[in-house]
């Protein structure tokens, strides 16, 4: 009963979170179908893109995506021009015109090069004219045309638009439903910073008490980005970021200070986690803000912090560790990249293990040991047939012989055909016996004198052949064994050795040292291998006088230093290699040399080296 009572509730709770991880993995792919695979996410990109404005006048961001989109995903063009123009249309009705006559110039323009090979190079010119051409009419329309007009009309199709357009082309290839690239170039991580800070200008005038959505979106991302990539990527983030929204908000120009060093300070406190980060955006919002006119600045600011944060601790680390995989020199980088080469290594290792399968195939092919036997007799049994077909064919005794007596029959021929091939005569008894027996004797012998030599002839042949086979067949096998264990070392890694690892970690550690690194490859008797990368202030022989003897006891085999990589600085990092120590040494100080079948050798060089085993190899010329 009352284990019953115990198990019940255990079963309800397991059956519940199976059910709750499936339904998170189904709404997971449900989300991801909806928003990439059927271009929901472009849609909402191009919506906010085309509220973006900056300088008060300026909106080069939704023809420049636009074009890229027309070049990369045609398939998803029409959907997000329509969202582009009803997001320009909620920032004003003179912007959505804009925004439909020069999509319009653009979709007339790009009717040119729709087939064309050149297209890549060309669409920055036409977005450069559609820009540019409608800016002007807009406002031919609206005021008188100065020189003001022109320049900004140069400066926002041919200048910013065309930008645009080259870091959205390397900056949606990321949004793909299927991507192979394991690793994002610095250049693509900055154009898809630029992509994201352009969207969140699309968002300039949503408030939530008070605080902008755009600045605690562009905090979250730093917090982000500065806890996956440093103080390098975080500064680089907030940076290009706040230039971009103080653009659109020249009131804000104090925000790319405020998000560079809130990028750089989480960057630095990775180590502590989401709460370092976090504590680091608000060390840096306090700082920041103090500059401001009054209080209620520094309200807001630390509002939108906060903000921030929150979303910042919401949001699920697995979610930050899928993007850490594409950012270099991150630890989940390398993970992937590890797993990416032991695929490659096993794919590697297999093939040449079929390879070897082959020519162990092709090896066993030539070898006919088994059958050798069998074919003898078939010879044999030919040769007295040639015999008998010449002599015994046309005897009146042919029935009495071979029907009646075949044993006995038989067996003389083999016996006289034995003594011919070694004495190259009969000796009395099986002369005596052969006569008796056949009425042709002498007639039988010469014929069989006649077809011996045919017979040796053959033999000989077929005994150059089975010695041409076999040594095909040990090329063959050594072929074979070669790449198997060129296979086994391609899969060579390290070998789980956990109790061990524990071990030798905590005996260092009692004696204050330190390790950096431990890799425990192999702790087979006599073939230890094990490498250690150990901070030392000052080196003075710890490797042999304490760290071997050490290993030696826990691992109760002799192990020494087998090479020892010292750093030049002071607190550097040295690397020692660690194996076992060999009963005897072998020291080669000359060789012995016969050439075979007593013939003359020419030349005395040698070579020796050890082969880890219990013996060494010598080539000589």
């Amino acid at each position: 009963m009352n284990t019953y009572t115990e198990n019940k509730p255990k079963s309800f709770l397991a059956s519940n979170a199976s059910s709750l991880m499936n339904l998170q993995k189904k709404v997971y792919r449900t989300g991801t179908k909806l928003l990439v695979e059927k271009g929901l996410l472009l849609c909402l990109i191009g919506f906010l893109l085309g509220r973006a404005v900056i300088l008060s006048t300026l909106s080069p961001f939704v023809i420049a995506f636009v074009a890229a989109v027309w070049f990369l995903r045609r398939d998803k063009l029409l959907p997000l021009i329509t969202f582009s123009l009803l997001g320009a249309f909620t920032y004003s009705v003179s912007h959505s015109f804009y925004i439909f006559l020069s999509i319009s110039v653009l979709m007339v323009l790009s009717l040119f090069i729709y087939q064309s090979k050149a297209a890549e190079k060309v669409l920055p010119i036409f977005v450069f004219v559609a820009a540019s051409v409608s800016r002007i009419s807009l406002y031919a329309m609206t005021t008188k045309l100065t020189y003001l007009e022109w320049i900004i009309a140069l400066v926002e199709g041919g200048v910013l638009a065309a930008l645009l357009l080259l870091i959205f082309m390397q900056s949606i290839p990321l949004l793909s439903p299927k991507r192979y690239k394991p690793l994002l170039k610095n250049e693509e991580i900055v154009c898809f910073i630029i992509l994201l800070a352009s969207i969140l200008t699309g968002l300039i005038g949503v408030e939530i008490y008070q605080a902008q959505m755009e600045q605690v979106l562009a905090r979250y991302l730093v917090l982000v980005l500065s806890l996956i990539g440093g103080a390098a990527i975080g500064s680089t983030v907030g940076v290009v970021a706040g230039l971009i929204l103080s653009l659109a908000n020249i009131a804000n120009m104090y925000q790319m200070s405020l998000l560079a060093f809130a990028g750089l300070l989480g960057g630095l406190l990775k180590e502590g986690k989401k709460l370092a980060v976090g504590v680091g955006l608000l060390i840096s919002t306090l700082l920041v803000s103090l500059y401001g006119d009054t209080v209620s600045t520094l309200a807001v600011a630390l509002l939108e912090s906060v903000f921030a944060i929150l979303l910042f601790f919401i949001t699920p680390s697995k979610w930050i560790k899928q993007v850490a995989k594409y950012i270099p020199g991150t630890i989940e980088h390398t993970n992937e990249q590890e797993q990416y080469l032991q695929k490659v290594r096993n794919v590697t290792a297999h093939r040449v293990e079929r390879f070897s399968n082959v020519f162990k195939a092709l090896s066993l092919s030539f070898k006919t040991e088994s059958s050798q036997l069998k074919e003898e007799e078939l010879e044999i049994d030919y040769y007295l047939s040639n015999v008998t077909e010449k002599t015994c064919q046309t005897c009146f005794k042919k029935e009495s012989c071979w029907v009646q007596q075949f044993d006995k029959t038989y067996q003389l021929m083999r016996d006289v055909k034995d003594q011919l091939e070694v004495d190259n005569q009969l000796n009395n008894i099986t002369n005596r016996q052969f006569e008796n027996h056949c009425i042709k004797s002498k007639k039988v012998m010469d014929t069989m004198q006649q077809e011996l030599s045919f017979f040796q002839a053959n033999q000989q042949l077929k005994k150059q052949v089975l010695e041409s086979r076999r040594f095909v067949a040990d090329q063959l096998e050594g072929v074979s064994e070669v790449m198997e264990n060129f296979a086994m070392e391609i899969l060579k890694e390290k070998e789980n050795h956990e109790q061990q690892e524990i071990e030798i970690v905590a005996a260092l550690k009692h004696v204050g040292i330190e390790l950096e690194k431990l890799d425990i490859y192999r702790l087979e008797k006599g073939n230890i291998d094990i490498e250690m990368v150990i901070l030392f202030q000052h080196y003075h022989g710890e490797a042999a006088k304490l760290i071997a003897p050490i290993l030696s006891d826990i691992l109760d085999e002799t192990v020494i230093v087998v090479t020892e990589d010292l750093s030049p600085l002071a607190k550097g990092h040295s690397f020692f290699t660690f194996g076992s120590a060999r009963k005897f040494v072998i020291d080669t100080g000359g060789v012995a040399h016969a050439a075979k079948g007593g013939g003359l050798v020419s030349g005395d060089c040698f070579k020796s080296m050890d082969l880890g085993g219990a013996g060494k190899v010598r080539f000589s010329d």
